[in-house]
């Protein structure tokens, strides 16, 4: 046991070692998204990034859901982008996946390092064939 915590400890120290910051995303809202139960959907999105995988809570019954959720992903490579999938939840059955779309985060890093200490918005209009979720970043990236 002691040796498989020391392997934790050291895989969590590299990891530490290799971090660039926290980006803390916002997660806003959807428009217009499609119906997928009978009447409506009961919408919540997935953002993963370089092995994190973080969820939205479950707006029910909403084709316009508004989710205001704070997620933070760790940064450990900028060349990694965010990806956003957007799902309808089903009781019995499989959720439903509406859409996805990918963010690369190198223009916002770049900015930071050009200086731009106060750009605390970094806003996505991911696009899903006729639908649209908005997010943003509510804090800087700082890096190290």
């Amino acid at each position: 046991m002691c040796q498989r915590q020391d392997r934790t400890v050291r895989a969590e120290e590299g990891a530490m070692e290799n971090l660039l910051g926290l980006l803390r995303l916002r997660v806003r809202r959807g428009i217009n998204l499609a119906i997928r139960d009978t009447r409506s959907s009961d919408s919540y999105v997935v953002v993963t990034m370089a092995g994190q995988k973080l969820k939205t809570r479950v707006i029910k019954d909403s084709c316009n859901p508004e989710w205001n959720d704070e997620l933070t992903l760790s940064i450990t490579d900028i060349n990694v982008p965010i990806n956003l999938a957007v799902y309808d939840r089903d009781t019995f059955t499989a959720d439903d996946k509406m859409g996805e779309a990918e963010i690369d985060i190198r223009p916002y890093v770049e900015c930071l390092r050009m200086g731009l200490d106060n750009l605390t918005l970094l806003y996505c209009l991911a696009s899903f064939r006729n639908y649209v979720i908005y997010c943003g970043c509510s804090e800087p990236l700082t890096l190290r």
